[in-house]
């Protein structure tokens, strides 16, 4: 299966809670992936209602790609 050149997108994320790829834990336990993958099978966006606060700003992350 292909994606076509244009689509309409289901939804955007602005803010969510992104959490620590360090801890070494799989997408699929962390509260955004299992509501973003509820949507998806569902086509309700209504699902996403993430209860953990944004820490996408990159001030969250001072050492964000630093090697």
């Amino acid at each position: 299966m292909c994606l076509p050149k244009r689509y309409d997108p289901i939804f955007v994320i602005m803010e969510s809670f992104h959490s620590d790829l360090a801890a070494e834990q799989k997408h699929s336990e962390y509260e955004k992936f299992q509501l973003i993958a509820k949507i998806l099978k569902t086509g309700t966006i209504n699902w996403y209602r993430p209860t953990l606060l944004p820490t996408n700003d990159w001030e969250n992350w001072p050492d964000g790609g630093a090697s």
